[in-house]
């Protein structure tokens, strides 16, 4: 499985180090152009939508959307409502817990 993001992670990683500041971890990114995976379906994951429960086992269907590759873009900052979703969180996040 591919785990695609419409953010780039070093961004997404620098948002979680503002809220999270003790996060000690080292880190690469790499980057894999959508259109690149033109050959492939691929989907996007929406969290929010109303439907969408955090924690749940299995997400509602209507959370994933086919990517049309001629209108996707990537986004270039970390969204109000991620920082808003990570300043709401009571410790560190696990995959990125202080090592």
């Amino acid at each position: 499985m591919l785990h695609c993001s419409s953010i780039h992670p070093s961004l997404v990683f620098q948002a979680l180090k503002s809220v999270f500041p003790d996060i000690n971890k080292s880190v690469k990114f790499f980057k894999i152009p959508v259109l690149s995976l033109k050959e492939l379906d691929l989907v996007i994951f929406d969290m929010n939508r109303a439907e969408y429960e955090f924690g749940l086992e299995t997400d509602p269907d209507s959370c994933f959307e086919i990517i049309n590759h001629d209108t996707y873009e990537e986004i270039k900052i970390v969204p109000p409502e991620a920082l808003s979703f990570f300043e709401s969180g009571t410790r560190t996040p696990f995959a990125l817990s202080a090592s």
